[in-house]
């Protein structure tokens, strides 16, 4: 029975870690994981809207890419609280995708935030001439 629990639990595990859809933009999923990430739903100007998620271990990574006007990223980085940077180095580039090139983004201008522990961060990047936002949120 012990053994049963377990592989069930992997399962809800597995299961719970797919709430996305890497490759395809502007899934319902997607849409989900930017309203949970960043704590409200997309504006109507959001849209492109490409998510993916690990919460596999004892830390979690999530990333986004979405196209939306100044004014909503303005917005998010007022709700959310985040402040301007200095150009950061390190391991705060995201993993590349075809929507998500880590070099492109890090030379973006940049919100972001720790909290008081140090090992939970989220990193807004917008580029205002393609009005295209790329958020990063993960723990150590």
């Amino acid at each position: 029975m012990k053994h049963l629990a377990l592989a069930f639990l992997r399962l809800v595990t597995l299961c719970g870690c797919a709430d996305y859809n890497h490759d395809k933009a502007d899934t319902p999923a997607n849409k989900k994981g930017f309203a949970r990430r960043l704590g409200q739903q997309p504006a109507a100007d959001v849209k492109g809207i490409y998510f993916y998620a690990d919460g596999m271990g004892a830390d979690c990574w999530s990333q986004l890419r979405f196209e939306c006007s100044q004014k909503t990223h303005d917005s998010l980085v007022h709700s959310l609280s985040l402040t301007d940077a200095v150009k950061l180095e390190g391991h705060l580039r995201g993993r590349d995708f075809p929507w998500w090139n880590a070099e492109a983004v890090a030379a973006l201008p940049l919100h972001w935030k720790v909290n008081a522990k140090g090992d939970y961060y989220q990193l807004l990047w917008y580029d205002s001439a393609k009005e295209e936002a790329f958020f990063l949120e993960f723990s150590i």
